[in-house]
């Protein structure tokens, strides 16, 4: 179905993949090219299910296999090719990439939880922060809104992904972006107005939040969890430190 809206604004349907194989449990793998697990080839196609009644105009990915998986997945019905962009590509965790996160707790002590306590501005050696990611990925997703206004457009990402941009359309400090659970294959939908990053600019403000910024439709996150938790993570939750 085609919701109705300004013309001017695209919703944008933002997937995120499954769940990757088991060995990069517990590991930061940010933007290495990871595959995913049968189970998390399975969530995909459950999460291309769930958008089988949505018309989509477009449908794009990162350009790594596990999103380009699921995306594929969406479009394989409606006759669409998948745009794979780089700019959508997961965080990049530089020389922590690969690591065990109890390996990097031992051998840099404190580094982790330097990033966790900022990670707006703090970058792992030759990695990305919250800011360098949202410099990228915002613009491709302006992009995406500005070629099909009034469209529904499905994207396939990653967490911080995902993650970043709710931030910054919600107006929320990065300390808070980190608690927003976003589980594999679940889908997080935004009205997105064209034009909406060259009136707000990258930063955080939470002045124009509500005013200018696209907003959030929707968050179809983890079904299995209980309902009270919601998808925003308590600091004393375990499960609102996710890696990737």
């Amino acid at each position: 179905m085609k919701a109705t809206r300004d013309p001017a604004t695209t919703r944008l349907h933002l997937v995120r993949h499954g769940l990757v194989e088991d060995r990069w449990l517990g590991r930061l793998y940010g933007d290495l090219d990871v595959s995913l697990s049968e189970f998390g080839r399975d969530q995909a196609r459950e999460a291309a299910r769930t958008l089988a009644d949505v018309e989509l105009a477009a449908v794009a990915s990162s350009d790594l296999a596990r999103a380009i998986f699921g995306a594929e997945a969406i479009a394989a019905s409606r006759g669409l090719e998948v745009a794979a962009l780089p700019g959508l590509r997961e965080i990049s965790r530089g020389d922590w990439a690969g690591q065990r996160i109890v390996d990097l707790r031992d051998q840099h002590p404190g580094a982790l939880e330097a990033w966790n306590a900022d990670p707006e501005h703090v970058r792992p050696p030759a990695g990305e922060s919250i800011s360098d990611l949202r410099a990228r990925v915002l613009p491709a997703l302006e992009a995406l809104a500005s070629a099909s206004p009034g469209a529904d457009v499905a994207i396939v990402a990653h967490g911080w992904v995902i993650r970043s941009t709710v931030g910054w359309t919600l107006g929320l400090p990065a300390e808070h972006v980190r608690r927003l659970h976003v589980p594999p294959a679940s889908i997080t939908t935004i009205d997105w107005p064209v034009g909406s990053l060259e009136r707000c600019g990258l930063e955080i403000d939470t002045e124009t939040a509500h005013r200018d910024r696209p907003y959030l439709v929707g968050a179809n996150t983890d079904r299995e969890a209980p309902a009270a938790r919601g998808w925003y993570r308590a600091p004393n939750d375990p499960d609102h430190r996710v890696p990737g």
